[in-house]
């Protein structure tokens, strides 16, 4: 094992963590381990996940029945969701691995220097290469009395797109070659090469955008409740001018922040410039703004 596939395993471990940890109040560490791919592995399931650097999928991540349906059936009982059938655990698990994927491409941005996204993403067979010669490794997730273990392969397409670049290599190309296409063909025109010494020179394709950049530009309602409180509809009914309805909140005590009904922050009221705002003080966890929406 590389020190960079290392690192790509300590960081997936380390986002599934924070994404279990957000879905159920519970901090499970995890660990790069030693553990070969069983021989049963062909029940697993794989999920075959791409990433905007190359065309063919370059991670695979397989876990056993019984870890998804262990991590799926936990996170749908924080929310309150004891009896889910096995495709709503599924689902679930995929969710939070999902995330995971997410938060090691920030990190892979940071290795390469240039953004790299998330693509789409599959449920595969198990394939045969890497189950026995070691090019599967094991991530440990420790949650209380569950072990949870998933099984990585790292394809080589994702390892050259973050290999550092050699610094010499400004000084041994000659200037056409780190020019723009545009500018080499020219270079190469005015130095006898003529429109021929153009033709080979690959033009650059932009990156495919993220799908949730699609989503960045939607505008969401945001309101912020004070508190609430229960009326008879008798009493709702004497409410006139100069009534005081009296709330179950204090004044010492948070307002929420509401984003298309779900509460996703809470903070102390403001004012700026005559106007009213909210300094957040707290983010909500994923438990609560799922509990929220019911």
């Amino acid at each position: 094992m590389s020190d960079m596939q290392r690192k790509i395993l300590e960081t997936l471990g380390e986002q599934f963590s924070v994404a279990l940890e957000g879905m159920l109040g519970e901090h499970w560490p995890s660990t790069v381990a030693d553990p070969p791919l069983p021989g049963d592995s062909d029940r697993f399931l794989c999920w075959s996940q791409k990433l905007n650097i190359h065309k063919d999928p370059v991670l695979l991540v397989a876990v056993s029945p019984e870890t998804w349906r262990a991590i799926g059936a936990r996170a749908l009982s924080a929310v309150g969701l004891d009896e889910a059938d096995d495709s709503d655990v599924r689902a679930t698990y995929l969710e939070l691995l999902t995330q995971a994927i997410s938060g090691l491409a920030r990190f892979l941005t940071t290795c390469a220097g240039s953004e790299i996204a998330v693509e789409s993403g599959s449920g595969v067979a198990m394939p045969a290469v890497g189950t026995d010669d070691g090019s599967f490794f094991c991530i440990q997730l420790n949650g209380g009395d569950t072990t949870a273990e998933l099984f990585v392969h790292i394809e080589p397409a994702l390892l050259r797109a973050i290999e550092p670049r050699p610094e010499t290599t400004a000084q041994t190309e000659p200037a056409s070659a780190l020019a723009p296409p545009s500018q080499a063909a020219a270079a190469a025109a005015g130095a006898g090469g003529g429109p021929s010494a153009s033709a080979s020179a690959p033009a650059a394709s932009a990156p495919a955008p993220a799908s949730l950049d699609l989503l960045l530009d939607v505008e969401m309602p945001v309101s912020v409740s004070f508190g609430r409180t229960h009326l008879q509809l008798k009493e709702a009914i004497k409410l006139s001018t100069g009534s005081i309805i009296e709330l179950n909140r204090t004044i010492n005590e948070p307002v929420e922040v509401i984003v298309n009904n779900c509460v996703i922050a809470r903070g102390e009221v403001v004012v700026i410039e005559g106007n009213y705002g909210v300094r957040i003080q707290q983010i909500v966890s994923r438990t609560e703004r799922l509990r929220t929406l019911d």
